[in-house]
């Protein structure tokens, strides 16, 4: 799946739950309710500045409508890390990526 279609999936998952139709988070955002369907179906991306009216907005953590669900669910395990085993972690990560 293209990076555009994760992304547009992510806001539209992230809308809805938000109880908010794609017509009135155009309005919100100051932008056609056709222009964010182009974003939902992976058409187009928002521009900079609707990515920013978007965070304002929905108070969203925006490097999750970048991330796939792998991403996601493990930086919420990263989270639970205590600070003095993210060292032991990150060594282990750097050890794969240097094994692909």
């Amino acid at each position: 799946m293209s990076f555009r279609k994760r992304f547009g999936q992510r806001l539209k998952e992230i809308r809805s739950k938000a109880g908010l139709s794609q017509e009135k988070l155009a309005e919100k955002i100051d932008v056609s309710r056709n222009t964010i369907s182009r974003i939902e179906t992976g058409v187009n991306l928002p521009t900079d500045d609707n990515i920013e009216k978007l965070h304002e907005l929905l108070i969203l953590d925006i490097d999750h409508l970048f991330e796939n669900e792998n991403h996601i669910r493990i930086a919420n395990k990263l989270k639970l890390v205590d600070d003095d085993k993210l060292s032991l972690v990150e060594n282990f990560i750097d050890t794969i990526l240097t094994l692909q």
